[in-house]
């Protein structure tokens, strides 16, 4: 694929932005019903559980994706056709081999020390089916082909669903993790394979890793800062709490953030088309899909604030039983601070296309930091209220920053 195919007019930009958001809409949904069948098959302790081991993989992916995604993402569309693209996507998939090779092995230590309740093979299967799947997705973004991720997760969500609503009367911790992790794994496998020649390319590899490490040096602190930050409220809940308010807090936060990830999957359709539309294009036209990807985003959830504003109790009642509510205003903090991850996403996709990865990498800081002192005492005496409002306060102020430096960069290269 050559780099003019990733320079596309503003119909085609987007129509390729919609089928991005729809196929990150599958792995949203799919994570939503997969709560709402551990909820119902599970007791509330499996279910912090889950959340608590889920958010272990979400740092290490984000480690995956800024070392290996990422750049991938800014340096294919720049390679000539033919062999020179091979060699890259051939390296690429080296370097993932090893680090699910690292990644595995450390999950089998994991195994029993996160939870009491699951095993190191569970363990095992669900790291590194959960990274390999988010690896193929990521492939298939990089190269253009969505209609393929598309159709793999669409896949792998009725496999995933389908096994967890057949084993539903005999569902356990590490059930759950072997199905999830198996369902990953295999569709993942078998669309790739399907698609790429994949070989092992040990000889480029030292190349390919000095290439992205160029790209990731800032992004690595980036990532884990964002991860952390993300993940640590949890953590804290769980210390402060107890795991069953780890369970309340996700099955609300699931649902009040349910379109967000829909922008994951735009902000990941926009990094490597930004990349290429900054070299060929005018700055005008750039700015013109910034602006029009961040008002999608914008309006989408915030129509998705007003409906659950309206229907918040019943939802929750009826998806997860009456045990998980607490009232609609962690409910809607929540859903507001959506809007903010959202434009984050985003804004954050458009300064690594710009080349200018240290301005995610203060605003970033300064989340961490307010969460790890203010925000550490407003969980310890709010709960999970406590939790909420320090979480929205973490995304707003750096949203500010990020809008404001884009602003700035646009001007000048009009």
């Amino acid at each position: 694929m050559s780099t003019k195919g990733y320079l596309m007019d503003k119909k085609s930009f987007l129509s390729g932005s919609l089928l991005s958001m729809i196929e990150q809409g599958f792995s949203s949904v799919t994570s939503f019903l997969t709560t709402i069948i551990i909820a119902h098959s599970c007791s509330m302790q499996t279910a912090g559980q889950y959340a608590l081991i889920l958010s272990l993989s979400l740092i290490v992916l984000g480690l995956q994706r800024v070392i290996i995604a990422v750049p991938f993402s800014v340096h294919y569309p720049k390679y000539a056709e033919g062999s020179e693209k091979k060699r890259y996507y051939a390296s690429t998939f080296s370097l993932e081999f090893i680090f699910l090779i690292a990644a595995g092995v450390i999950s089998l230590f994991l195994g029993g020390k996160a939870s009491h309740s699951a095993n190191g093979i569970a363990f095992f299967i669900f790291f590194v089916g959960y990274l390999y799947k988010d690896f193929s997705r990521q492939l298939f973004f990089g190269v253009g082909r969505i209609w393929n991720c598309l159709i793999m997760s669409i896949t792998q969500c009725v496999a995933q669903l389908g096994m967890l609503i057949f084993f539903r009367s005999n569902l356990s911790l590490n059930t759950v993790l072997g199905i999830i992790g198996g369902s990953c794994l295999i569709c993942s496998s078998l669309f790739i394979a399907s698609i790429f020649k994949m070989t092992l390319n040990l000889k480029d590899i030292l190349k390919t890793w000095q290439e992205n490490w160029w790209t990731a040096k800032w992004s690595i602190g980036i990532s884990m800062s964002d991860s952390v930050k993300s993940q640590m409220s949890v953590w804290m809940l769980n210390f402060f709490q107890s795991t069953e308010s780890v369970a309340i807090y996700n099955n609300n936060n699931t649902l009040a953030t349910l379109p967000q990830p829909v922008f994951v999957g735009l902000s990941q359709y926009l990094l490597p088309n930004l990349s290429a539309s900054i070299q060929t294009e005018s700055p005008k036209s750039v700015s013109k899909k910034v602006y029009s990807a961040c008002l999608i985003a914008a309006v989408a959830n915030l129509l998705w604030c007003i409906g659950l504003g309206i229907l918040g109790k019943s939802l929750i009642g009826m998806l997860y039983g009456e045990s998980y509510y607490i009232g609609v205003a962690p409910l809607l903090i929540c859903c507001i601070r959506g809007i903010f991850v959202s434009l984050n996403n985003i804004q954050n996709a458009v300064l690594q296309a710009y080349g200018k990865p240290q301005m995610i990498f203060y605003t970033l800081l300064f989340g961490l930091l307010f969460l790890a002192t203010a925000g550490a005492a407003m969980i310890w005496k709010g709960g999970i209220m406590g939790v909420c409002i320090a979480m929205l306060i973490v995304y707003i102020i750096p949203t500010t920053l990020q809008a404001y430096e884009i602003w700035k960069i646009c001007n000048e290269n009009n």
